[in-house]
């Protein structure tokens, strides 16, 4: 008879069930209370797993024990598939155990795969060192881009096709210093104890917002807080306000930054440091950049080297204490050849500049000589507002003028030039690449003609015909 219900099974009753003493046992009894218990153990789980299961296993609150680890689909799951796995050392090419969802890699050679499993996985790896993860079809990163590991980060991994993974989640346990300072709003009265460079504190006791140094040793005052910068305004137009209306720019001061000092309810130029300094006071609610012992006139006293094949004065720091620019006029004394004005053409670093370039090696009038000594160097003027011939001369670049050939003012101010055409042919200049060309001189008849004009800043010039002289001023 098939089993209960319950498990239990109990053979058929008949000549040999229950046996009764000096009963008769049939033959028949006998064969049907064997073949009944065939079918029992047909219908039980054969220890080397040829049986198969035809229906659900009630294991009344018991557990499997023991359980081999799977090997491919349709294998049972076993605890070790959900717990920690193995450290992974890391290689060119890593693989996963098949049980673990966690697993921390060690070491740092860079990864550029991940071997093979089954579709769908999902893995987490924590990286116990710094080492590369290199993007490619085998291992896709977060936008494509390599990423370099930090002790602790961790990584989640999906295998999308029994080849190729890709990572769907990259948490860092250290944020990265740009994510820091978009994320490093501070608000409070007191400065925050934890601090890196490019911070932002918003100090409510002050209504002011300050700005980690790059240094990381101090903090630089941004402004009042929930105020718009106004547009640039004049000198006069700063000196006259008597309340705070934001950080300002003066427009003839090269664009110094003004803010307001509530404790001497005045605007201060943001040019220093020195709170000495800070307290003189050259008119009645402003603060200049005279009053802090700044000139609009910058100058610089110290050894230079002056060279006469390129224009080149070497000076330590010159770009940065004179502020120079393009165009800028200088002017240079306490020299034994080279006291004049000149023009800054070019700036290579911050302690090379040249000067009128067409000059070099003597082809015209400001060619420097080779010396090197102790100079004083004072900007004169800015190239926004230098007269057209100031720090100057002509020179001749007839040899280096060529027909129809396109040439632009690089020299950081408008330039003046002097040429002598062929017959019936132009100068021209234009604004930009794409832009119409606009004739500035023209030569008809049966003569060439002279002609000359000025090239604003910027612009491009070219002439259609033979030049028997071409002269600028540069």
């Amino acid at each position: 008879m098939p089993r209960n219900g319950s498990g239990g099974y109990s053979p058929p009753q008949n000549s040999w069930n229950p046996a009764i003493n000096g009963m008769a046992a049939l033959p028949n009894d006998w064969m049907a209370i064997l073949n009944d218990m065939a079918a029992a153990i047909q219908a039980s789980i054969a220890a080397d797993g040829q049986t198969p299961i035809t229906g659900s296993l009630n294991f009344g609150n018991n557990r499997l024990r023991n359980v081999g680890a799977p090997q491919g689909q349709g294998d049972g799951l076993r605890l070790e598939q959900i717990m920690k796995g193995a450290d992974i050392p890391s290689a060119t090419t890593i693989a996963f155990p098949i049980e673990g969802s966690l697993f921390e890699v060690t070491g740092t050679t860079t990864i550029t795969g991940i071997a093979g499993s089954f579709i769908g996985r999902m893995v987490v790896a924590r990286f116990m060192d710094t080492l590369t993860l290199t993007n490619g079809t085998n291992l896709i990163l977060p936008g494509g881009a390599n990423i370099t590991t930090q002790a602790g980060d961790f990584a989640a991994f999906v295998c999308l096709d029994g080849t190729k993974w890709q990572c769907w989640l990259y948490p860092r346990a250290q944020s990265d210093a740009s994510m820091r300072v978009a994320s490093s709003d501070h608000f409070g009265a007191t400065a925050p104890t934890e601090t890196w460079p490019g911070m932002t504190w918003a100090d409510s006791g002050t209504n002011t917002l300050w700005r980690r140094n790059a240094a990381d040793d101090g903090w630089v005052n941004e402004g009042v807080l929930f105020q718009r910068a106004l547009p640039g305004m004049t000198f006069a137009q700063i000196d006259a306000l008597t309340e705070d209306q934001g950080p300002i720019t003066c427009t003839d001061q090269d664009g110094i930054l003004y803010a307001w000092d509530g404790g001497q309810s005045k605007y201060v130029a943001q040019v220093a440091d020195d709170e000495t300094a800070l307290a003189k006071s050259s008119r009645v609610n402003l603060l200049t950049p005279a009053g802090l012992g700044f000139s609009l006139q910058p100058e610089v006293t110290d050894e230079a080297t002056f060279t006469k094949l390129t224009n080149n004065i070497e000076l330590t720091d010159i770009r940065d204490e004179l502020a120079l620019e393009v165009g800028d006029v200088i002017q240079i004394s306490g020299s034994a050849d080279n006291d004049n004005l000149y023009t800054v053409e070019s700036i290579t670093d911050a302690d090379n500049i040249i000067v009128n370039y067409e000059h070099r090696n003597g082809a015209g009038s400001l060619s420097l000589v080779d010396e090197t000594t102790n100079v004083t160097i004072k900007r004169i003027a800015k190239w926004f507002n230098a007269p057209t011939g100031l720090g100057r001369g002509a020179v001749d670049v007839t040899g280096s003028r060529a027909v129809n050939t396109t040439y632009t003012n690089g020299t950081g101010r408008d330039m003046y030039i002097s040429t002598r055409i062929g017959i019936s042919r132009y100068l021209r200049t234009r604004a930009t690449p794409t832009s119409p060309w606009i004739t500035a001189a023209f030569s008809g008849g049966n003569e060439s003609g002279p002609g000359s004009f000025i090239i604003p800043r910027g612009w491009q010039y070219l002439s259609t015909g033979d030049n028997n002289y071409w002269t600028e001023l540069r």
